[in-house]
């Protein structure tokens, strides 16, 4: 049975199952796969550029790039023994006399134009030598033959060559005498060269995430002409690397436009919502007395007043530096405590004057309540200098989190600045638009961080050389392991973060080709060039672009906010007699006001005057009876609340008509049968009944979601270097176990009640019922094998 690592890796596609859960993220993912054939094209020209620059670099720099600087002119014999690496005082004796030790007695072959005569099949060097080719560690940098053109030549007596002749032989047995020219970090460990159309791909894919891209420019340029190096460089990175790459967000952004009145529907709501929301506090603010305290906190001067503390509030804060002198220590400390004065003179007139409940309506009001207690109680703990404080600058660092909330008064200015306001409202509406994106991205995360850590947990471990460590206890142990790696699930999630955001995950993936082999490649090239940095991270940026217009065009204009507060005044003036009247007849009067001013946030006219009318019950008539009930309260205050009824028409009508009198429970019962399930269950089948009524249960997908969350804590919590005899290990392979099992139930009741792949809407012909089944039928191939290794069966079935 081969290795079943690969397998279990399949195991950690569990958690996706989650996003079947969330409408939105259904949305998010289907508008992703819908845009999959504009993006197939894309990935087509793509790889077309990325093959003809590949093609290009094998026949500009191919065999070039594995040219070091020699401290002989030839490769030299290895020590009777063959150790390696050599030791020091055989190494002065090679140097001392080299032709004593000379490996071959035959031409170098290094360069195409010096083998005249000899082929790859006549080549001297085509059979591998105990030999080595000292190396000039202290250079460092490819090179180029002295007389060819190049940008780096080697020192006074040394000699450029490389492990292999010119045509592609190896000259010695010894690999890690081979590997020991470009073995070293500034190389890239020998990895980035244009020797093959494999390696040149790879190195293309690195240079247009353009990490790094540089280095392999200097590269090209050392071993090669440095002009022809830098105009290949330059080339890949402006035609590659800024058009091809970036026609992904074209085709997404694309994609999301086409399905734009779905989510403007959604953006709409909100915006309603706030409005309506907003209209109703100003409602209740008519009631409020109207006392000189009142008059005083709502006059423009007094928020003049506030604003320049504000702005002071900043500059002081922007002074404190560090080393800091003990006057300006104690002069800054003063100039806070009499803003800190201010603010809390600000709060108590607010509090005074307002009320307690009109106060609290005022986000702002509670965000600068929150700073000033913040302010007041560093004040408590540690009292300012000039009200003899003893205490030291080094002593404050634990109080540091206080002092960092006075920088959030600096958006008190979006209290009178409209335009700022009116951005920090779309932002926020923007960044609950994309709350669906931050979980597709956690899961995306998730789900690799666990596949990393089952392909290459505890494999990234060096020795001093830069090799993999031998897998013994002692040796094991010792090695060096880089920062980011995947022996564990938190340095997991956070290497898989850096490498989609393209910060040095070429770095990542150098590390891990060296404990691997080159295959370990696919799994990074999937991870940030295809997936994360080309459909995830663009993926992205379209929807906060779309979720960001939306919200633009969802803020009220100021003539709509003039209209809607005339609504609300005339609301709170009037008395309401509430009576029959016909369905056919429009809303008039006030309510058209809100509607026109409504309507020009959602621009959708014809939406909001078919559906407001169809979800009104019972439709009543405003009279104008006004009195001198003004002043009454059993009067004002249903009035009010009527109110808040109108303004929530528009809300109604934007979730469609008829549709909130169906609960789930009766459209599920809608749900007709066709044909048998699995060729056995007709229609009227009692078992096919129980089973769709089991599986579209809500508590039944509450369970199921709970069994999927705790298999994923499972998959973190299990480790390749656990005993398999202790405890732990035989846990988690039970749990393992159980949850197979559990997953195989809900499938096959699934399948009884949907019907496998033959019926409409059978169980396979959901995308995410194939991810269900295929992570469902793997975990239990895995688990299977994994018993039948351990009790020594596996060669039965073979």
């Amino acid at each position: 049975m081969p290795n079943i690592s690969e397998l279990r890796a399949i195991r950690v596609l569990r958690p996706l199952r989650s996003m079947s859960a969330f409408p939105g993220m259904r949305r998010l993912v289907a508008a992703l796969l819908n845009s999959l054939p504009a993006l197939r094209n894309v990935v087509g020209l793509q790889m077309f550029v990325f093959v003809v620059f590949g093609i290009l670099g094998v026949q500009l720099f191919g065999g070039r790039m594995s040219r070091v600087c020699r401290l002989t002119e030839f490769p030299v014999r290895l020590p009777v023994d063959a150790t390696w690496p050599v030791p020091n005082d055989y190494l002065e004796q090679v140097l001392a006399n080299a032709s004593a030790f000379r490996c071959l007695d035959a031409p170098l072959l290094d360069y195409t134009d010096s083998t005249p005569g000899y082929s790859k099949e006549t080549s001297p060097w085509r059979i591998p030598q105990d030999c080595f080719w000292p190396v000039h560690y202290s250079d460092g940098l490819l090179c180029a033959d002295p007389y060819h053109a190049g940008g780096h030549h080697c020192p006074a007596g040394d000699t450029c060559g490389s492990n292999y002749d010119a045509f592609g032989n190896p000259r010695f047995v010894n690999e890690r005498a081979m590997q020991d020219a470009l073995h070293t970090e500034r190389l890239n460990w020998g990895y980035t060269t244009y020797d093959n159309i494999g390696r040149a791909l790879l190195t293309i894919f690195q240079s247009v995430t353009e990490e790094g891209w540089t280095l392999v420019m200097y590269m090209t340029m050392d071993a090669s002409h440095p002009i022809v190096g830098a105009c290949f460089a330059v080339s890949l990175i402006i035609f590659a690397s800024y058009f091809v790459m970036n026609l992904t967000i074209a085709v997404i952004s694309d994609e999301f436009q086409s399905d734009k009145p779905g989510r403007r529907a959604t953006m709409s709501r909100m915006s309603l919502t706030w409005s309506a929301r907003r209209l109703t506090a100003d409602a209740g603010a008519q009631f409020e007395p109207r006392s000189p305290l009142y008059r005083l906190v709502t006059h423009k001067y007094f928020s003049e007043v506030i604003t320049v503390a504000i702005l002071a509030n900043t500059v002081v804060l922007s002074l404190d530096h560090y080393p800091m002198s003990h006057s300006m220590d104690a002069n800054l400390e003063l100039a806070h405590f009499v803003l800190l004065c201010v603010f809390v003179v600000e709060m108590l007139l607010k509090l005074a004057g307002l009320g307690f409940r009109q106060y609290l309506r005022d986000k702002f009001n509670v965000f600068d309540a929150v700073i000033v207690l913040a302010d007041l109680i560093e004040a408590a703990i540690i009292p300012p200098l000039f009200l003899g404080s003893s205490h030291k600058t080094s002593q404050t660092g634990s109080i540091s989190l206080f002092r960092a909330f006075r920088l959030f008064r600096v958006f008190e200015l979006a209290r009178n600045w409209k335009s700022l306001r009116n951005l920090l409202q779309m932002i926020a509406q923007t960044v609950a638009s994309i709350g669906n994106f931050g979980v597709l991205l956690f899961l995306f995360v998730y789900v690799f961080a666990l596949m990393g850590m089952q392909f290459f947990g505890n494999t990234m471990r060096f020795d001093k050389f830069g090799c993999p460590t031998p897998h013994n206890v002692d040796e094991f142990w010792n090695g060096t392991v880089p920062r980011s790696n995947f022996d564990t699930l938190p340095w997991a999630i956070a290497t898989v973060f850096q490498i989609i955001t393209g910060d040095s995950w070429s770095t990542v993936l150098y590390e891990a080709m060296r404990g691997n082999d080159m295959a370990a490649s696919l799994y990074f090239i999937v991870l940030q060039v295809i997936l994360g940095d080309s459909i995830l991270m663009n993926l992205f940026l379209a929807l906060l672009l779309d979720s960001f217009e939306a919200a633009a065009e969802g803020v009220l204009s100021d003539d709509d906010q003039k209209k809607t507060s005339t609504l609300t005044k005339s609301l709170s003036m009037r008395t309401v007699k509430v009576s029959p009247v016909s369905t056919k007849r429009r809303l008039s009067g006030t309510h058209d006001i809100l509607a026109r001013s409504l309507k020009s946030n959602t621009r959708r006219q014809s939406l909001l005057e078919d559906r407001a009318l169809c979800d009104i019950q019972d439709p009543v008539e405003i009279s104008s009876t006004c009195g001198g009930t003004r002043n009454s309260d059993h009067i004002c205050e249903p009035n009010v609340r009527h109110s808040k009824k109108l303004l929530d028409l528009p809300q109604q009508a934007l979730n469609g008509p008829g549709t909130n009198h169906l609960k789930p429970a009766k459209l599920s019962k809608l749900q007709a049968f066709s044909g048998k399930s699995l060729y056995l269950f007709g229609p009227t089948s009692k078992i096919r009944r129980w089973a769709s009524q089991l599986s579209t249960h809500p508590t039944f997908e509450s369970v199921m979601f709970a069994f999927i969350a705790a298999s994923s804590i499972v998959l973190a919590l299990e480790n390749p270097l656990h005993d398999p005899d202790s405890l732990l290990a035989i846990v988690l392979l039970t749990l393992d176990k159980v949850f197979a099992v559990v997953f195989l139930l809900e499938m096959a009741i699934k399948v009884v009640s949907l019907g496998f792949v033959m019926n409409d809407g059978a169980y396979l012909r959901s995308p995410w019922h194939v991810i269900d089944a295929f992570v469902a039928i793997s975990s239990t191939v895995v688990l299977f094998a994994q018993v039948s290794t351990a009790n020594g069966s596996i060669k039965a079935l073979l």
